[in-house]
């Protein structure tokens, strides 16, 4: 009967060493790194069909290894203006308009595909990109609804910085010095406190601003070197992710794809492929990593007589920028937001 007795203490005290151990590894290893082994290793794209109006556009969820399609999300007529992007809890984001003054934000869970209307915002919006604690959006909209109709005889790129709590629909923005003077390529920082946008104006930037009191006069700008002008941006733990064109711009001579501190220090640099014409970028869900999506091939000169146009996407590395995969775009074109 003892000896029972001693073996069942021993068992239970057992049982406390594993819980103790357990809840120590927990709290020890990063939040960051426990992420990267969940189903997050996704990333969404909009294909868009460019020879068939009988194509849906679609929202995908892709791979990080391959590049290959996870599941469909959403799919809608073409003439949609849609935009998608997923959080760090996994759920995708979608905001869904048709030009107008009225945008739908839903959320979509990606396992069960289940919609959830989130609100309904009273502007055109593009862009958008959701906080790390998937409490607010930021985005671009135009000073006016009638700015944004495409048929209008004069349009710009819009030139109002938005970020609206999803749960109140409160809302502050900030707008550049001039209609014709966009931000695109917008990122919150992974403390939530600050968004990145990149600049197109009299000159090229990168602008951060707070993300509860945006102010253009006030944001901080990031220069690229003498000769060079940043464009893009995504905001991942290292730093600011942007590409850096260089004298003469348009070239068929590869670019770089940097990281840069807000201080403008550059961290790291990866050669892109040449003739680069158009990308995106978007940081990855654990915000550890961005991804690039390269138009290669297009353009005058020696671009255009090799007669190669096809999307290129990449993922940043620690050393490398990895090829995830390439698209031929004959049918369709994707964006990352």
């Amino acid at each position: 009967m003892a000896r029972k007795l001693i073996y069942r203490r021993l068992i239970e005290a057992l049982v406390v060493v594993v819980v103790v151990i357990v809840a120590i590894v927990l709290v020890i290893v990063p939040v960051h790194n426990r992420a990267e082994i969940t189903p997050k290793k996704q990333f969404v794209v909009t294909e868009i069909p460019l020879t068939s109006t009988s194509d849906n556009k679609t929202i995908q969820l892709r791979s990080l290894e391959t590049g290959t399609v996870s599941s469909v999300l959403w799919a809608n007529n073409p003439s949609v203006q849609v935009s998608a992007v997923m959080n760090r809890n996994g759920s995708v984001l979608v905001a869904e308009g048709d030009y107008l003054c009225v945008t739908q934000i839903d959320r979509i869970d990606r396992s069960s595909f289940h919609i959830t209307h989130v609100r309904t915002i009273d502007v055109p919006m593009s862009d958008m990109v959701v906080s790390p604690n998937g409490q607010s959006i930021a985005y671009m909209t135009y000073p006016n609804c009638a700015d944004a109709i495409p048929t209008r005889t004069v349009h710009f790129g819009p030139n109002v910085l938005a970020i609206t709590k999803l749960k109140t629909g409160a809302t502050v923005t900030t707008a550049t010095d001039m209609p014709g003077h966009p931000l695109d390529s917008l990122s919150w920082s992974p403390n939530g406190t600050q968004i990145v946008a990149s600049y197109s104006g009299d000159s090229n930037y990168i602008a951060i601003f707070s993300a509860t009191h945006p102010n253009f006069a006030n944001a901080q700008r990031i220069f690229a070197p003498r000769g060079c002008t940043f464009l893009g941006s995504s905001w991942i733990s290292s730093g600011i992710v942007t590409v850096k064109y260089c004298d003469p711009i348009p070239t068929p001579l590869a670019q770089h794809l940097v990281v840069v501190r807000p201080s403008g220090k550059i961290l790291t640099s990866w050669v892109l492929p040449k003739c680069l014409n158009g990308f995106s970028l978007s940081a990855t869900a654990s915000a550890r990593h961005a991804i690039l999506l390269a138009n290669i091939g297009f353009g005058n000169g020696a671009c255009k007589s090799t007669g190669i146009q096809h999307q290129e996407i990449f993922e940043t590395g620690l050393a490398n920028l990895r090829e995830i995969a390439t698209w031929d775009i004959t049918k369709f074109s994707y964006n990352l937001n």
